[in-house]
């Protein structure tokens, strides 16, 4: 039984008031080990698409101040899924490249892709950086620079 989308029905007036902004997104694809049997990540092309993004909430960016100190939280809603941290499976979140900052989606918060079409993430700043360019397989360098000023 197909439930009400009530994300399809409020997005309109959202986006009106805060548009949906472009963001890349560089997904993890699992593994590889090299001749000294250390680990390295393997990414999926980088896309861009559009993405919302929010503050945390102040109860959530307590708990989470607590955990990790001086850290930068966003919440960003997308259309499709974005994969976060998995420990059990052993996989990376995506990297979101937004506002000159690379983000790293840290939990999959609200998970409505395959019925409703969009998902809830929460990110945390990794770094200042600029996006890799579409269709890039890796971050960019670890020396980034100060390319832009990041803000949350």
């Amino acid at each position: 039984m197909m439930g009400l989308n009530l994300h399809a029905l409020v997005r309109g007036t959202i986006t009106a008031v805060h548009p949906d902004a472009p963001v890349t997104v560089l997904a993890p694809a699992g593994w590889t080990v090299d001749d000294n049997y250390r680990q390295h990540p393997v990414w999926r092309p980088a896309v861009e698409t559009l993405a919302q993004s929010q503050p945390v909430p102040d109860k959530a960016l307590q708990f989470l101040v607590q955990q990790r100190a001086n850290s930068r939280w966003r919440d960003f809603y997308f259309y499709g899924c974005v994969e976060g941290l998995d420990r059990t499976t052993e996989r990376g979140g995506a990297l979101v490249y937004w506002n000159g900052g690379e983000w790293q989606v840290d939990q999959v918060l609200e998970d409505f892709a395959e019925g409703a079409g969009w998902c809830k993430v929460r990110c945390i700043l990794l770094r200042r950086c600029a996006p890799p360019e579409e269709g890039a397989m890796e971050p960019p360098a670890s020396t980034c620079g100060e390319e832009s000023e990041v803000r949350s």
